[in-house]
This record gives C-alpha cells, sequence and structure tokens, in this order.
C-alpha cells in the first residue's frame, strides 16, 4: 500500500496485519510485483527513478533504475518477469531488462 506521506506498507492479507514499513526520500507512484520473483517488488517514484526491493530487506533497493527525466507515473512487468516497462510525466516509455 502506498501513501501520500511517502510510506510504503505491506500487509498479510489473511490477517490484515502490518508486516512491514517503510519510509521513502519522495513519494513512490505506483508499485509492482516481479510475477517470476515474487518477494521482488519496483516502486515507482517522483524522484525520477524506480526501485526494485527484495520484501524481505526493505532497508535497501536491490536496483536503482535511472533515466526518466521527470517524475515515473507507472510501471508493469512484462509475464516472463524479466523485463517492466515504465511511464514518466516527462511523456516517455521506457522498457527495462531485470
Amino acid at each position: 500500500c502506498l501513501s501520500a506521506d511517502r510510506g510504503v506498507t505491506l500487509y498479510d492479507v489473511s490477517s490484515g496485519s502490518a508486516l512491514q514499513k517503510m519510509t521513502m526520500q519522495t513519494r513512490a507512484n505506483a508499485c509492482c510485483w516481479n510475477p517470476m520473483e515474487p518477494m521482488h517488488l519496483t516502486l515507482a517514484s517522483e524522484d525520477h527513478d524506480l526501485y526494485t526491493f527484495d520484501m524481505r530487506r526493505l532497508s535497501q533497493a536491490i536496483c536503482v533504475h535511472s533515466g526518466h527525466v521527470s517524475a515515473v507515473l507507472d510501471l508493469d512487468y512484462s509475464p516472463t518477469g524479466t523485463q517492466f516497462v515504465s511511464a514518466s510525466y516527462d511523456k516517455t516509455l521506457r522498457l527495462w531488462n531485470v
């Protein structure tokens, strides 16, 4: 779950309780799970970058994807989990290899 206070919270859907929470430097606009690596999620951020995390260790991103020149608004993974696409306020789409 993303929040306006720059927070990202992971919930256990069966119990409804929060598992982990972290605070980003800037607001996250979207998140997407890798369909082939279920512990990995990627966040689209206002700071022009995308951040991939392992949900077991949210203290540090395992990869930072840089290249947009404005806020990243959305992202989605391919069904194979080997690539994802991001959309930015700079009116560009970028294809990323995982």
